[in-house]
């Protein structure tokens, strides 16, 4: 109630009265369930009798004996107002900042711009898609349940110059991850921007987060996809060292996706390389290696994953397996198809990948997947077919 005070019983209800959470309580049904588990059982007998369902404030204060409060005054429309906004961004989160703080939650455009106009800190949507206003800065715009932002304009915002935070957000267009955009010149950019719709394009079949929820860790086709991916690791060489953490500085890791909690588990932290392990050691040097990790310098990451070989062939370097596990993350997990996108292609363009050549690596995971063999796919550069088609030794 008022406060955030709990109440236990009718009178602290009565001295604690919230209009707006009473309110919400009842369109929930929970003031009814209240009652019962109180057994206040002639109160429940008198809430069904109530009509007025478009205004039932009155009614519910007469039930209740609910004193000193003038309904007449009560916005109630505002009130129903706010708490369909609450129950409607309950289907996607309880969280107890974005609840407490429904105020700044926008569920249209109206309420949108109204909120940046305002200059709030910290903004939520909810609702498919969004245009976001150009003259938008020093704010943290969060999405609740996924939607689309649309950004009208055909240059390159710097987001983080005008000290914007945006998160969990589908870009309707490229904009440079915040990971590289201070290292990428504007042309950079455009070449990344060139791979972000690469990927965009030949990843929009792919299915993800497949059954995730009914899908246990003991279930057969968790067994089956970990095989999956141990082979496909064994094939390529095994892993690159620390590859699991490496990974985590450009990816989020997910514990409800069972199925990136396989491939971390059982596939990113599986060396089976000794020819590799010291190669890793004696060419960078674990130090250094593992102080990039830990602050995750993403350009030391970078730097040390160029000149890194994986023991395979000395012109396989890191970064082919780096791309090729980044591709097979966004392609089985959702939340980072829809935060990191912009990351991959950046990565991409870092490691110098062209569009042709990033074709080859989501030609590779897409054939994974669909349970086809590496060395089966057909490749357009040269590239792909020394990386992907090899002998095993």
């Amino acid at each position: 109630m008022k406060d955030g005070i709990k109440v236990r019983t009718l009178e602290e209800l009565r001295s604690h009265f919230d209009a707006e959470k009473v309110l919400l309580y009842y369109r929930e049904g929970k003031l009814l369930s209240w009652l019962s588990d109180r057994h206040y059982d002639e109160y429940i007998a008198e809430f069904k009798k109530i009509r007025n369902t478009d205004n039932p404030l009155p009614e519910i204060c007469r039930v209740l004996d609910i004193k000193d409060v003038d309904t007449e005054y009560i916005d109630v429309g505002k009130i129903e107002q706010k708490n369909k906004k609450i129950l409607k961004v309950k289907e996607y989160t309880d969280r107890k900042e974005v609840l407490d703080n429904i105020d700044l939650v926008a569920v249209n455009q109206k309420e949108f711009e109204a909120l940046v106009k305002a200059e709030e800190k910290v903004i939520y949507l909810c609702g498919s898609q969004f245009v976001c206003p150009l003259s938008v800065e020093n704010v943290t715009i969060e999405g609740i349940d996924n939607p689309k932002i649309v950004i009208n304009t055909t240059e390159i915002i710097d987001f983080e110059k005008k000290n914007v935070m945006l998160r969990n957000l589908i870009f309707d267009v490229y904009q440079a991850s915040s990971l590289f955009n201070n290292w990428l010149s504007d042309e950079g950019k455009k070449e990344s921007q060139k791979l972000y719709g690469r990927l965009k394009r030949e990843l929009i079949d792919v299915v993800f987060d497949v059954n995730t929820n009914k899908i246990k860790s003991e279930d057969v086709k968790i067994k089956k996809f970990q095989i999956l991916i141990r082979d496909v690791v064994v094939y390529l060489g095994g892993t690159y060292m620390f590859l699991d953490k490496i990974i985590e500085c450009f990816v989020d890791r997910n514990p409800q996706n069972i199925w990136l909690e396989s491939l971390f588990n059982n596939a990113l932290n599986f060396c089976i390389s000794f020819k590799l392990l010291e190669k890793c050691k004696s060419e960078v040097g674990l130090k250094r290696r593992e102080k990039a990790i830990e602050t995750c310098d993403i350009i030391e990451v970078i730097n040390i994953i160029k000149i890194c070989n994986c023991g395979f062939d000395e012109d396989c370097n890191a970064g082919s397996h780096v791309m090729f596990w980044l591709i097979f993350i966004i392609s089985i997990d959702k939340d980072n198809y829809n935060n990191n996108l912009n990351v991959v292609s950046d990565t991409a363009f870092m490691l110098g990948f062209d569009e042709e050549k990033l074709s080859d690596w989501i030609i590779a995971v897409k054939g994974v997947l669909a349970e086809k063999k590496l060395s089966e796919l057909e490749y357009q550069t040269e590239e792909g077919k020394k990386f992907f088609i090899r002998e095993i030794r």
